[in-house]
Parts: C-alpha cells; structure tokens; sequence
C-alpha cells in the first residue's frame, strides 16, 4: 500500500534515497532534494542534466550520470550549498547508470560508447573501464544501460541490445557475459 505521497510539483527522472530520510530526483534542469520526513524540498538545485543517480554509502554525495549535454558523471555533497566534483569520466559518452559500491567507489555505464566506468570517489578521476559486449567475445560495446554491485562485490551491466548482462571484476576485467534472452533488448539505469 501506499504510506505518502508528495507533490512537488515537477516532473522527475531517476530517484535514489539516502540513509538520512531525504529522496534525490533528477528534475531537468534542476535537481530535486526532499526530506521525506516533513515534506519540504528544494528543487533549485542546479545541474545542467542527469540520468542514472545513486547515493554513497560512505559519505553521502550524490552522484549522477548525464543523458544530456556532457555524458560525464558527476557528484554533489548532499547539503547546502551542493558543492559539485565535476568530472570528466564517460564525457560524451551519455551515462545513464551510475552505483556506488560497499567499499564507495562509482561505478558508471555509458550506452554511447558501451563502457563500464569504476571512478574514484574522492576526485571523480577515472580508476579502469572495459568494454560492455554486445555478446560473448564481441569486440565491441554495446549500449551499457544499467548497473549494479552484487553480494560478492562483482559489478553487472545491461545492455539494451543482444539480451546479455556482463559482469566484472573490481579491476574492471570482464569476468562472464551472461544471456538473458538473446535477441530482447534489456533496460534498467
């Protein structure tokens, strides 16, 4: 059932909650912070676009991928004045799924260029990055949507074309392509 609802009064893409009771959306041309406790938000937060949103569970920051403009991923401390790490990993690449694993480290994909992206927290700069195949032992990525870290810490992709799901290794090595049904295109950020 429903608990509550909440009018914001604005349209909203990509959502992620964070331990403190506040829910960040991505609400173009401006981000969306409201603290499901009292209601109040604030949805002046400026950022030229997002897609893909996560938040750390290390120390909070908000981190978002970019469908328009610059593709890059970028972070935003959770408070007042939103101070932004403006990063230059996945640039023109148009990231839309973006993680934050257990140890903190962001993870990115980029349905543009197919990469996945492991970006280190504290200066946005890039760690590795690895192809997405569209298929098994495919030289080339593939339209990288989602991502994910599962319970032994390895990282998946989805691509929307060719039905597989790859994961990786912490060092961004491709550990299996896996079929999910070949021929169907997958979708999640």
């Amino acid at each position: 059932h429903i608990e509550r609802t909440f009018d914001v009064g604005v349209s909203m893409y990509g959502l992620a909650v964070d331990g403190r009771g506040y829910v960040y959306a991505c609400s173009l041309p401006n981000i969306l912070r409201l603290d499901i406790r009292t209601g109040q938000f604030d949805n002046t937060i400026p950022l030229s676009a997002c897609y893909g949103i996560a938040v750390s569970p290390k120390d909070g920051r908000v981190w978002f991928g970019s469908y328009h403009k610059t593709g890059c991923v970028n972070g935003m401390n959770p408070d007042p004045p939103y101070d932004k790490l403006v990063s230059s990993v996945g640039c023109g690449g148009i990231v839309s799924g973006v993680t934050v694993d257990h140890e903190g480290y962001v993870w990115a994909s980029s349905y543009a260029n197919g990469n996945v992206y492991k970006i280190d927290p504290a200066t946005g700069a890039e760690i590795c990055h690895a192809l997405s195949p569209c298929t098994p032992g495919a030289a080339a990525g593939c339209d990288a949507r989602g991502v994910a870290e599962d319970s032994a810490g390895k990282i998946w992709v989805v691509n929307l074309g060719g039905g597989y799901a790859n994961r990786f290794n912490r060092d961004c090595s491709l550990d299996q392509t896996i079929e999910i049904h070949a021929g169907i295109n997958t979708y999640t950020y």
